[in-house]
């Protein structure tokens, strides 16, 4: 699969800049970026203490390329 790099990114010990095309290989998960999607909600509870219902906020993965098609006509 063809990539453009949103990131700079390693790929086998060399450093690719920006905006790169790669060759990414199928066995290797294109890069991404971990961000938390919403934020933690914590109710106070007096007798229990605050963290007493914590919920965690909900992790996403956010891809750091794009597909770039390829074009078989030229």
């Amino acid at each position: 699969m063809k990539i453009r790099l949103l990131a700079p990114t390693q790929l086998n010990g060399h450093v690719h800049q920006t905006g790169d095309v790669v060759d990414w290989p199928d066995n290797i998960k294109p890069p991404h970026r971990t961000v938390q999607k919403t934020a933690d909600r914590i109710d106070y509870d007096p007798a229990n203490g605050l963290d007493a219902n914590r919920i965690a906020g909900q992790m996403v993965d956010e891809p750091l390329y794009v597909e770039v098609k390829e074009d078989r006509h030229g």
